[in-house]
């Protein structure tokens, strides 16, 4: 399936932006299926006819919300072809920064999307894959990808398991960042910023003392 550019809904009238701020508030709280149509109208304050008039359905209300949150905790996606004056590198670990500030600054929206990744079924991931998310994925993974052409990351990795490595170690830290502190003195466990710049450098490096050895095991297998 040829992927598309992430798009957003338009800003849209006050009336649509509070149908989606309501949506998003019910939705996070209680699930997609809990969540009704009429709830989300007494909360934004309008007739469950103009949510229907706005939105269609309430799973075309659900996929407005699901792009609005992917757009703001990736925001830091720039354009694609160095037009911002920086190396695919460095607007990669840009966007590893940006990502994680974006989940903690937007926890209600991080956990939903979180929560419609890790809960969905074999169908649901499949719609939520292809209607919302393959957009923003391929972004970041054509990222990694313009790192291999210019020479500046190595060829030999698929560049979609780095940002798979990426946009997964972001979430975990912000699923268990307050647990973490109370499991390790390391100062990533309370700083953010210092966690992605070390993982970034760490991904890019690796973590073995000497890169040139295939064999660190001993046992003639390579890890």
């Amino acid at each position: 399936m040829q992927a598309t550019a992430p798009s957003q809904p338009p800003a849209g009238t006050l009336a649509e932006q509070s149908i989606l701020d309501a949506a998003e508030q019910l939705f996070s709280e209680k699930g997609f299926a809990a969540a009704s149509i009429n709830g989300i109208a007494r909360l934004a304050a309008v007739s469950k006819a103009n949510v229907f008039h706005h939105f269609g359905s309430k799973k075309g209300l659900y996929l407005a919300v699901l792009h609005r949150v992917c757009g703001r905790t990736t925001a830091g996606l720039s354009p694609a072809g160095g037009s911002d004056g920086r190396n695919a590198v460095q607007r990669l670990a840009y966007f590893a920064a940006s990502h994680l500030q974006g989940l903690i600054d937007n926890p209600r929206a991080a956990r939903l999307i979180l929560r419609e990744v890790t809960e969905a079924d074999a169908t649901e991931g499949r719609e939520l894959a292809e209607q919302v998310l393959t957009g923003y994925s391929d972004r970041i993974v054509g990222l990694v990808a313009e790192g291999q052409r210019e020479g500046l990351l190595r060829d030999d990795f698929e560049p979609a398991l780095l940002a798979h490595l990426l946009v997964g170690a972001n979430n975990f830290y912000f699923q268990t960042r307050s647990v973490m502190p109370h499991l390790t003195d390391a100062g990533f466990a309370r700083d953010p910023d210092q966690f992605v710049r070390e993982l970034f450098r760490l991904l890019l490096t690796g973590a073995r003392a000497d890169p040139v050895r295939d064999d660190v095991t001993g046992d003639g297998d390579t890890p």
